[in-house]
Protein backbone atom coordinates (compact mmCIF):
# COMPACT_ATOMS: atom_id res chain seq x y z
CA UNK A 1 0.00 0.00 0.00
CA UNK A 2 1.12 3.39 -0.96
CA UNK A 3 -0.98 5.93 0.98
CA UNK A 4 0.42 9.71 0.32
CA UNK A 5 -0.29 11.93 3.57
CA UNK A 6 -1.67 15.80 3.07
CA UNK A 7 -0.76 18.02 5.72
CA UNK A 8 -0.80 21.74 6.16
CA UNK A 9 2.55 22.00 8.01
CA UNK A 10 4.68 18.74 8.43
CA UNK A 11 4.82 18.95 11.51
CA UNK A 12 4.43 20.91 14.68
CA UNK A 13 6.55 19.40 17.69
CA UNK A 14 3.33 19.20 19.66
CA UNK A 15 2.34 16.44 16.78
CA UNK A 16 4.58 14.02 17.72
CA UNK A 17 1.89 11.60 17.79
CA UNK A 18 0.71 12.15 14.37
CA UNK A 19 4.08 10.98 13.50
CA UNK A 20 4.37 7.82 15.50
CA UNK A 21 0.54 6.51 14.25
CA UNK A 22 2.29 7.07 10.82
CA UNK A 23 5.55 5.64 11.26
CA UNK A 24 4.07 2.23 12.43
CA UNK A 25 1.46 1.75 10.11
CA UNK A 26 1.83 -1.79 8.91
CA UNK A 27 3.12 -3.02 4.80
CA UNK A 28 2.89 0.82 3.77
CA UNK A 29 5.71 2.47 1.74
CA UNK A 30 4.36 6.32 3.20
CA UNK A 31 4.74 9.17 0.91
CA UNK A 32 4.15 12.92 2.59
CA UNK A 33 3.28 16.24 0.98
CA UNK A 34 2.80 19.79 2.97
CA UNK A 35 2.48 22.80 1.95
CA UNK A 36 5.05 24.36 4.56
CA UNK A 37 8.19 22.11 5.80
CA UNK A 38 8.85 22.84 9.30
CA UNK A 39 12.56 22.22 10.41
CA UNK A 40 12.01 19.73 13.49
CA UNK A 41 13.10 15.93 13.74
CA UNK A 42 10.17 14.02 11.82
CA UNK A 43 12.14 13.46 8.50
CA UNK A 44 11.78 9.49 8.61
CA UNK A 45 14.11 8.62 6.06
CA UNK A 46 11.62 5.66 5.41
CA UNK A 47 9.36 7.94 4.34
CA UNK A 48 9.05 9.77 0.70
CA UNK A 49 8.55 13.48 0.45
CA UNK A 50 6.79 15.21 -2.28
CA UNK A 51 8.38 19.03 -2.43
CA UNK A 52 5.75 22.13 -2.42
CA UNK A 53 7.56 25.47 -3.70
CA UNK A 54 4.49 27.12 -3.25
CA UNK A 55 3.74 26.93 0.24
CA UNK A 56 6.96 28.70 1.66
CA UNK A 57 6.05 31.45 -1.30
CA UNK A 58 2.64 31.82 0.09
CA UNK A 59 3.80 32.34 3.40
CA UNK A 60 6.16 34.94 3.23
CA UNK A 61 3.17 36.35 0.75
CA UNK A 62 1.55 37.13 4.03
CA UNK A 63 4.15 39.01 5.69
CA UNK A 64 4.28 41.48 2.45
CA UNK A 65 2.10 44.74 3.22
CA UNK A 66 0.32 47.00 0.42
CA UNK A 67 1.76 50.18 1.53
CA UNK A 68 5.06 49.58 -0.27
CA UNK A 69 5.21 49.12 -3.58
CA UNK A 70 8.22 46.80 -3.65
CA UNK A 71 6.14 44.75 -1.51
CA UNK A 72 3.45 44.85 -4.08
CA UNK A 73 4.98 43.87 -6.58
CA UNK A 74 6.29 41.00 -4.99
CA UNK A 75 2.75 40.15 -4.26
CA UNK A 76 2.05 40.11 -7.49
CA UNK A 77 4.53 37.84 -8.86
CA UNK A 78 3.31 35.70 -6.11
CA UNK A 79 -0.20 35.21 -6.66
CA UNK A 80 1.08 34.56 -9.99
CA UNK A 81 2.91 31.49 -9.68
CA UNK A 82 0.49 28.97 -9.52
CA UNK A 83 -0.57 30.22 -13.34
CA UNK A 84 3.26 30.41 -14.80
CA UNK A 85 4.73 26.91 -13.03
CA UNK A 86 1.50 25.27 -12.04
CA UNK A 87 -0.39 24.84 -9.32
CA UNK A 88 0.85 22.27 -5.96
CA UNK A 89 -2.59 20.41 -6.87
CA UNK A 90 -1.36 19.32 -10.36
CA UNK A 91 1.95 18.32 -9.15
CA UNK A 92 0.19 16.49 -6.45
CA UNK A 93 -2.01 14.73 -9.42
CA UNK A 94 1.19 13.99 -11.65
CA UNK A 95 3.55 12.73 -8.28
CA UNK A 96 0.31 10.55 -6.76
CA UNK A 97 0.47 9.06 -10.60
CA UNK A 98 4.42 8.40 -10.71
CA UNK A 99 4.37 6.49 -7.39
CA UNK A 100 1.21 4.40 -7.96
CA UNK A 101 -0.24 6.25 -5.00
CA UNK A 102 -3.82 4.36 -4.03
CA UNK A 103 -4.68 5.78 -0.57
CA UNK A 104 -5.19 9.44 -0.37
CA UNK A 105 -5.22 10.58 3.66
CA UNK A 106 -5.97 14.10 4.44
CA UNK A 107 -4.61 14.97 8.37
CA UNK A 108 -7.16 17.65 9.25
CA UNK A 109 -10.53 18.27 7.79
CA UNK A 110 -9.73 22.07 6.20
CA UNK A 111 -6.88 19.96 4.31
CA UNK A 112 -9.31 17.45 3.09
CA UNK A 113 -11.15 20.20 1.75
CA UNK A 114 -8.17 21.77 0.33
CA UNK A 115 -7.19 18.83 -2.20
CA UNK A 116 -10.73 17.28 -3.14
CA UNK A 117 -9.86 18.37 -6.43
CA UNK A 118 -7.01 15.98 -6.53
CA UNK A 119 -8.83 13.45 -5.10
CA UNK A 120 -11.28 13.38 -7.81
CA UNK A 121 -8.95 13.58 -10.06
CA UNK A 122 -7.36 10.22 -9.30
CA UNK A 123 -9.59 8.58 -8.35
CA UNK A 124 -8.27 6.46 -5.44
CA UNK A 125 -9.81 5.85 -2.30
CA UNK A 126 -9.88 9.30 -0.31
CA UNK A 127 -9.44 9.25 4.11
CA UNK A 128 -9.86 12.40 6.22
CA UNK A 129 -9.11 12.33 9.64
CA UNK A 130 -10.51 14.96 12.82
CA UNK A 131 -7.91 15.47 15.47
CA UNK A 132 -9.53 18.59 17.10
CA UNK A 133 -10.12 21.80 16.46
CA UNK A 134 -11.54 20.83 13.02
CA UNK A 135 -14.79 19.05 14.67
CA UNK A 136 -16.38 22.05 15.80
CA UNK A 137 -14.51 25.30 15.61
CA UNK A 138 -14.16 25.45 12.00
CA UNK A 139 -17.36 25.05 10.69
CA UNK A 140 -18.42 27.83 13.78
CA UNK A 141 -15.80 30.51 13.18
CA UNK A 142 -15.90 29.68 9.35
CA UNK A 143 -19.76 28.99 8.42
CA UNK A 144 -18.96 28.21 5.10
CA UNK A 145 -17.27 24.84 5.86
CA UNK A 146 -20.90 23.73 6.94
CA UNK A 147 -21.33 22.98 3.39
CA UNK A 148 -17.83 21.89 2.60
CA UNK A 149 -18.09 19.64 5.57
CA UNK A 150 -21.71 18.17 3.96
CA UNK A 151 -19.78 17.52 0.58
CA UNK A 152 -16.63 15.81 2.21
CA UNK A 153 -19.00 13.68 3.88
CA UNK A 154 -20.70 12.75 0.45
CA UNK A 155 -17.38 12.45 -1.65
CA UNK A 156 -14.53 10.82 0.80
CA UNK A 157 -14.33 7.00 1.47
CA UNK A 158 -13.55 7.04 5.04
CA UNK A 159 -13.15 9.42 8.26
CA UNK A 160 -11.24 8.85 11.14
CA UNK A 161 -11.30 9.25 14.47
CA UNK A 162 -9.68 9.25 17.93
CA UNK A 163 -12.76 8.20 19.74
CA UNK A 164 -16.63 7.42 19.97
CA UNK A 165 -16.87 11.13 20.80
CA UNK A 166 -15.70 12.30 18.00
CA UNK A 167 -17.08 9.68 15.52
CA UNK A 168 -21.17 10.83 17.41
CA UNK A 169 -19.69 14.43 16.86
CA UNK A 170 -19.77 13.70 12.75
CA UNK A 171 -22.71 11.31 13.06
CA UNK A 172 -24.13 14.40 14.57
CA UNK A 173 -23.53 16.63 11.69
CA UNK A 174 -24.36 14.06 9.00
CA UNK A 175 -21.21 12.22 8.22
CA UNK A 176 -23.08 8.33 7.47
CA UNK A 177 -21.69 6.09 10.10
CA UNK A 178 -20.79 3.39 7.81
CA UNK A 179 -17.99 5.94 6.68
CA UNK A 180 -16.53 6.80 10.37
CA UNK A 181 -13.61 4.46 11.53
CA UNK A 182 -12.56 4.52 15.24
CA UNK A 183 -8.34 4.61 15.63
CA UNK A 184 -7.06 5.33 18.88
CA UNK A 185 -3.73 7.56 19.09
CA UNK A 186 -1.05 5.13 21.16
CA UNK A 187 2.42 5.66 22.86
CA UNK A 188 4.96 3.31 22.23
CA UNK A 189 4.14 1.70 26.10
CA UNK A 190 7.30 -0.45 25.79
CA UNK A 191 9.31 2.43 25.27
CA UNK A 192 7.83 4.22 28.37
CA UNK A 193 9.08 3.57 31.74
CA UNK A 194 6.74 3.12 34.93
CA UNK A 195 8.02 4.72 37.74
CA UNK A 196 7.59 3.51 41.04
CA UNK A 197 6.73 6.37 42.89
CA UNK A 198 6.82 7.42 46.67
CA UNK A 199 3.37 8.75 48.12
CA UNK A 200 2.40 9.34 51.94
CA UNK A 201 -0.67 10.88 53.37
CA UNK A 202 -0.83 14.47 53.06
CA UNK A 203 1.32 15.64 50.30
CA UNK A 204 1.07 15.88 46.64
CA UNK A 205 2.79 17.02 43.12
CA UNK A 206 0.27 18.18 40.75
CA UNK A 207 1.33 18.60 36.93
CA UNK A 208 -0.35 20.06 33.52
CA UNK A 209 1.96 20.23 30.62
CA UNK A 210 -0.60 21.48 27.46
CA UNK A 211 0.28 24.91 25.11
CA UNK A 212 -2.05 27.88 27.22
CA UNK A 213 -5.04 27.73 25.38
CA UNK A 214 -8.57 28.54 26.85
CA UNK A 215 -9.75 24.15 25.75
CA UNK A 216 -6.82 23.04 27.85
CA UNK A 217 -8.73 24.51 30.93
CA UNK A 218 -5.99 26.10 32.84
CA UNK A 219 -7.56 28.49 34.07
CA UNK A 220 -9.79 25.68 36.62
CA UNK A 221 -6.75 24.21 37.53
CA UNK A 222 -5.26 26.77 38.88
CA UNK A 223 -8.97 27.60 40.94
CA UNK A 224 -9.21 23.88 41.86
CA UNK A 225 -5.47 24.16 43.44
CA UNK A 226 -5.99 27.45 45.00
CA UNK A 227 -9.51 25.68 46.74
CA UNK A 228 -8.32 23.03 47.72
CA UNK A 229 -4.69 23.97 49.55
CA UNK A 230 -7.38 25.51 52.33
CA UNK A 231 -7.23 21.56 52.99
CA UNK A 232 -4.59 20.19 51.63
CA UNK A 233 -1.38 22.70 52.41
CA UNK A 234 1.45 20.26 51.84
CA UNK A 235 1.08 20.52 47.92
CA UNK A 236 2.66 21.81 44.48
CA UNK A 237 1.90 22.53 40.70
CA UNK A 238 3.95 22.72 38.07
CA UNK A 239 2.81 24.16 34.78
CA UNK A 240 4.64 23.69 31.24
CA UNK A 241 3.31 25.32 28.30
CA UNK A 242 3.58 27.66 25.52
CA UNK A 243 1.38 30.19 25.10
CA UNK A 244 -0.79 29.05 22.02
CA UNK A 245 -3.19 31.36 23.55
CA UNK A 246 -1.18 34.77 25.52
CA UNK A 247 -4.03 36.18 26.61
CA UNK A 248 -5.21 32.84 28.59
CA UNK A 249 -1.29 32.43 30.23
CA UNK A 250 -2.06 36.00 31.48
CA UNK A 251 -5.03 35.22 32.81
CA UNK A 252 -3.53 32.24 34.82
CA UNK A 253 -0.19 33.67 35.57
CA UNK A 254 -2.39 36.88 36.82
CA UNK A 255 -4.43 34.77 39.43
CA UNK A 256 -1.48 33.31 40.65
CA UNK A 257 -0.15 36.55 41.39
CA UNK A 258 -3.57 37.76 42.82
CA UNK A 259 -3.77 35.07 45.50
CA UNK A 260 -0.27 34.85 45.85
CA UNK A 261 0.43 31.44 45.03
CA UNK A 262 4.15 31.58 43.52
CA UNK A 263 5.71 29.90 45.88
CA UNK A 264 3.23 26.49 45.64
CA UNK A 265 2.74 27.08 41.37
CA UNK A 266 5.66 26.71 38.94
CA UNK A 267 5.24 27.86 35.06
CA UNK A 268 7.94 26.71 32.24
CA UNK A 269 7.20 27.35 29.39
CA UNK A 270 7.78 23.64 27.25
CA UNK A 271 9.83 20.82 27.30
CA UNK A 272 11.25 18.44 24.62
CA UNK A 273 9.17 15.59 24.34
CA UNK A 274 12.41 13.15 24.61
CA UNK A 275 12.46 14.38 28.36
CA UNK A 276 9.22 14.07 29.11
CA UNK A 277 8.68 10.71 30.46
CA UNK A 278 11.16 11.50 32.75
CA UNK A 279 10.55 14.79 33.86
CA UNK A 280 6.94 13.59 34.98
CA UNK A 281 8.60 11.00 37.24
CA UNK A 282 8.49 13.47 39.76
CA UNK A 283 5.13 14.27 40.24
CA UNK A 284 2.27 12.47 41.47
CA UNK A 285 -0.70 12.88 39.34
CA UNK A 286 -1.61 14.84 36.18
CA UNK A 287 -4.34 17.41 35.83
CA UNK A 288 -5.70 18.22 32.63
CA UNK A 289 -9.34 19.81 32.85
CA UNK A 290 -10.27 19.98 29.13
CA UNK A 291 -13.52 22.05 28.29
CA UNK A 292 -14.94 23.98 25.47
CA UNK A 293 -13.40 27.13 23.93
CA UNK A 294 -15.64 30.07 23.48
CA UNK A 295 -15.19 29.78 19.67
CA UNK A 296 -16.12 26.00 20.10
CA UNK A 297 -12.67 25.11 19.91
CA UNK A 298 -12.54 21.03 21.70
CA UNK A 299 -9.80 18.27 22.13
CA UNK A 300 -11.95 16.30 19.92
CA UNK A 301 -10.80 13.24 21.58
CA UNK A 302 -8.41 13.91 24.22
CA UNK A 303 -4.64 14.74 24.40
CA UNK A 304 -2.01 12.85 23.81
CA UNK A 305 0.10 13.48 26.97
CA UNK A 306 -2.53 12.13 29.26
CA UNK A 307 -2.05 8.20 27.70
CA UNK A 308 2.21 9.67 27.91
CA UNK A 309 1.58 10.05 31.73
CA UNK A 310 -0.73 6.88 32.32
CA UNK A 311 2.17 4.94 30.98
CA UNK A 312 4.41 6.37 33.28
CA UNK A 313 2.19 5.39 36.11
CA UNK A 314 0.37 8.87 36.76
CA UNK A 315 -3.39 8.65 37.90
CA UNK A 316 -5.35 11.66 35.92
CA UNK A 317 -7.68 14.16 37.26
CA UNK A 318 -9.76 15.02 34.21
CA UNK A 319 -13.19 16.30 32.95
CA UNK A 320 -15.41 14.29 30.88
CA UNK A 321 -14.60 16.52 28.16
CA UNK A 322 -14.96 14.64 24.41
CA UNK A 323 -13.25 11.37 24.39
CA UNK A 324 -11.55 12.03 28.08
CA UNK A 325 -14.07 8.73 29.31
CA UNK A 326 -12.21 6.61 26.62
CA UNK A 327 -8.52 7.48 27.36
CA UNK A 328 -8.57 8.05 31.44
CA UNK A 329 -10.67 4.87 33.27
CA UNK A 330 -12.83 6.78 35.67
CA UNK A 331 -12.61 5.34 39.03
CA UNK A 332 -9.78 3.42 38.03
CA UNK A 333 -7.28 4.97 36.71
CA UNK A 334 -8.32 8.90 37.43
CA UNK A 335 -11.20 11.08 38.33
CA UNK A 336 -13.13 12.55 35.98
CA UNK A 337 -15.66 15.54 36.80
CA UNK A 338 -17.79 17.88 34.40
CA UNK A 339 -16.14 20.70 32.55
CA UNK A 340 -15.65 23.93 34.22
CA UNK A 341 -16.38 23.07 37.76
CA UNK A 342 -13.93 23.67 40.22
CA UNK A 343 -15.96 22.02 43.09
CA UNK A 344 -15.13 18.23 41.87
CA UNK A 345 -11.44 19.10 40.62
CA UNK A 346 -10.74 20.77 44.05
CA UNK A 347 -12.25 16.84 45.60
CA UNK A 348 -10.35 15.12 43.39
CA UNK A 349 -7.56 17.03 44.35
CA UNK A 350 -8.13 15.66 48.02
CA UNK A 351 -8.82 12.63 47.41
CA UNK A 352 -5.02 11.85 45.96
CA UNK A 353 -3.70 14.22 48.09
CA UNK A 354 -4.91 12.21 51.26
CA UNK A 355 -3.66 8.81 49.80
CA UNK A 356 -0.61 6.40 50.61
CA UNK A 357 1.68 4.27 49.25
CA UNK A 358 -0.02 1.03 48.99
CA UNK A 359 -3.70 2.78 47.50
CA UNK A 360 -1.39 5.19 45.66
CA UNK A 361 0.03 2.35 44.08
CA UNK A 362 -2.93 0.93 42.97
CA UNK A 363 -4.12 3.76 40.64
CA UNK A 364 -0.72 4.21 39.53
CA UNK A 365 -0.80 0.44 38.19
CA UNK A 366 -3.96 0.35 37.10
CA UNK A 367 -3.48 4.00 34.66
CA UNK A 368 -0.20 1.98 33.39
CA UNK A 369 -2.22 -1.22 32.32
CA UNK A 370 -4.82 0.62 30.83
CA UNK A 371 -2.63 1.99 28.47
CA UNK A 372 -0.72 -0.75 27.50
CA UNK A 373 -3.79 -2.51 26.79
CA UNK A 374 -6.11 0.08 25.10
CA UNK A 375 -3.66 2.85 23.65
CA UNK A 376 -0.60 1.08 22.07
CA UNK A 377 0.60 3.05 19.07
CA UNK A 378 1.23 -0.43 16.98
CA UNK A 379 -2.20 -1.75 17.56
CA UNK A 380 -3.72 1.98 16.28
CA UNK A 381 -1.81 1.84 13.43
CA UNK A 382 -2.50 -1.70 12.64
CA UNK A 383 -6.13 -0.10 12.75
CA UNK A 384 -5.46 2.50 10.34
CA UNK A 385 -3.68 -0.06 7.71
CA UNK A 386 -6.83 -2.30 7.89
CA UNK A 387 -8.60 0.86 7.08
CA UNK A 388 -6.67 1.18 3.87
CA UNK A 389 -6.80 -2.30 2.72
CA UNK A 390 -10.38 -2.26 3.52
CA UNK A 391 -10.67 0.42 0.69
CA UNK A 392 -8.21 -0.71 -1.49
CA UNK A 393 -9.87 -4.04 -1.86
CA UNK A 394 -13.66 -2.30 -2.34
CA UNK A 395 -11.93 -0.39 -4.95
CA UNK A 396 -10.67 -3.61 -6.86
CA UNK A 397 -13.88 -5.41 -6.72
CA UNK A 398 -15.94 -2.53 -8.05
CA UNK A 399 -13.54 -3.46 -11.62
CA UNK A 400 -13.95 -7.02 -11.32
Amino acid sequence: MKPLHLFNHYLPLTENWLYALIRHIPGVENHIFARRYLKHNFYDPKFKFAESYLGEMLAYNNVLTKSRLLDLLQKVVVHSLPFLLGSDEGRLIRYAKHHQINILHAHFAPVGWRYRKVAKALGTPFVVSFYGYDYEMVPYTEPAFRQRYQWLFQFADAFICEGPHGASILEQMGCPAGKIYIVPLGVEVEKIPFFERDKIPGELKLIQVASFAEKKGHIYTVMAFAEALKQCPNMELTLVGDAREPIVKKKVLDFIADNQLGDKIRVLDWLDYSQVHQFLSRFHVFIHPSCYAQNRDCEGGAPIILLDAQATGMPVIGTTHCDFPFAVKDGVAGRLSPEKEIRPLKEAIGFFYSQGAEEYSAWSQNARDYIAKNFDIRHSSKLLADVYKNLIDQEVSQYQ
